[in-house]
């Protein structure tokens, strides 16, 4: 058994790692860690390791590449991950983020769907105890015509009163609160396992009313 590092030495370093690995490559390999926190991986190389030229760089990304892909094929599947004809719907740029849940507007209320959906997640945090997830809360343009009498024309929107944007970005903040508790609650995951976004406000009525999640 061999020990290789994969060091980034700059950010544009790291970004070229991403950009090679086809996603965040910090993101994804805690995916591969067991409960002590190792990565094993099988790689393929051939030629002198102890040669000072010799760089398996390009095989650890091919390698990892592949790990990642089957933990995220595992790890998703029971969470509803769609297959075609045996070809798994998504890329690995976008893998990391589940379906967002949608409230209904002016509600940070959890609804029977939600709390099927996040049980299922918390599964997967239970198995994966390196991942930590981000929830971000959103209001939009429906909530705010719900939780206030301001009229307004979807053709010419104005811009939201000093007085109510706050208490829309407080409806997204309780979004994310909500479904942070339910996972501590009912999942019973660590709170320092889900970490909270800086609540928006989007005055359009199809951007997201609810809570984005992703690793």
């Amino acid at each position: 058994m061999h020990h290789f590092n994969l060091k980034a030495k700059s950010k544009e370093d790291a970004a070229a790692l991403d950009e090679a690995f086809g996603m965040p490559i910090n993101q994804s390999l805690v995916l591969l860690k067991d409960k002590k926190n190792r990565i094993k991986l099988d790689i393929p190389v051939t030629g002198e390791i102890n040669d000072p030229n010799f760089n398996p760089t390009d095989a650890i990304i091919k390698a990892t590449t592949k790990a990642t892909t089957v933990t995220l094929i595992t790890f998703y599947t029971p969470y509803g991950l769609a297959f075609a004809g045996g070809n798994v719907l998504f890329n690995l740029a976008t893998a990391l983020n589940f379906d967002p849940l949608l409230f209904e507007p002016g509600s940070a209320q959890l609804k029977d769907a939600h709390k099927e959906q996040l049980a299922n997640l918390a599964k997967l945090l239970v198995e994966r105890p390196q991942v930590h997830l981000t929830l971000c809360g959103f209001s939009n343009l429906r909530d705010r015509d719900k939780m206030f009498t301001e009229i307004i024309d979807p053709k010419k929107i104005k811009p939201v009163s000093a007085a109510n944007l706050p208490k829309l970005k407080q409806l997204g903040s309780e979004r994310q609160e909500s479904v942070k508790n339910y996972l501590i609650d009912i999942g019973k995951i660590e709170h320092n396992r889900l970490i909270l976004c800086e609540p928006e406000h989007n005055d359009d009525a199809e951007s997201l009313a609810g809570v984005e999640i992703s690793i």
